[in-house]
């Protein structure tokens, strides 16, 4: 006689058995054809590189100049506002003197843009910013010092921008 124990593990065999039957006729009917596929190396084709094609545009010198005044007036005007902000914030000794010397380095590259009439202008503002730059190289003072350099920067910055904005000195450039 057969146990239930040993009946039930019969049949948990014979099932197994049959399943694996099922799968191998399953496979055999269909083919491995997808399988092989997957197997086997394609052989590699080399890409077609597409060639690049680069059509230069040519600006007129006016064209330049009017791009280049507008790109150092703001290059100027973030290099000032990011001094300011550095005093106010008290950022490093080494920041503030790099931020004044990026204004006055973009403030005379501006300067070449315009005739001599409005150069001599600017001239006023330039040397009022390196005033305002040396005196932050000698040390940024303390306390009331501060809110005046704050001051002075701010109204230098105020007064380039009214008379050296782009629609003001557009009929006076070289």
């Amino acid at each position: 006689m057969i146990n239930s124990g040993q009946g039930l593990r019969i049949r948990v065999y014979s099932v197994f058995f049959l399943t694996a039957c099922c799968l191998l006729l399953a496979t055999f009917l269909c083919g491995c054809e997808t399988l092989r596929r997957k197997f086997i190396r394609n052989p590699k084709h080399e890409k077609k590189a597409e060639e690049a094609v680069f059509v230069p545009q040519e600006y007129g010198p006016e064209f330049e100049k009017e791009t280049l005044y507008k790109k150092y007036l703001v290059y100027w005007r973030s290099w000032q506002d990011e001094l300011i902000t550095a005093i106010e914030a008290n950022l490093s000794y080494k920041k503030q003197i790099d931020c004044a010397e990026q204004a006055v380095a973009n403030l005379e590259k501006l300067r070449t843009f315009l005739k001599e009439e409005k150069q001599n202008t600017l001239d006023i503002y330039l040397s009022e910013l390196k005033k305002l730059r040396d005196e932050i190289k000698s040390g940024v003072p303390a306390g009331a010092g501060i809110e005046i350099l704050k001051n002075r920067l701010r109204i230098n910055r105020r007064n380039i921008l009214h008379n050296f904005m782009y629609s003001k000195v557009k009929d006076d450039l070289k």
